[in-house]
């Protein structure tokens, strides 16, 4: 196991962080991306509106964090994390 000491060595900033928005409320994801959105280091790479699509989408996309409610019907966030 490798000791971290510095952020830096984890994600370089030459590049948009990646997040994958997850959430079955659409007034709480259209909050949530409008603020996201001001950042010009993050991009918004998907949305996902149950658990099941979130895994979906984070296996194709490939995001560096997935903003995931844990309350959405099929899967919730729990279980797909």
């Amino acid at each position: 196991m490798t000791n971290v000491t510095n952020a830096k060595e984890v994600y370089s900033t030459d590049r948009p962080l990646r997040i994958l928005l997850c959430d079955d409320h659409a007034l709480v994801m259209d909050g949530i991306r409008s603020r996201l959105e001001c950042f010009e280091h993050i991009n918004i790479v998907g949305e996902a509106g149950t658990g099941a699509e979130a895994l979906t989408m984070a296996d194709d996309l490939h995001p560096d964090i997935v903003l995931m409610d844990i309350s959405m019907p099929v899967m919730n966030g729990l279980e797909a994390a």
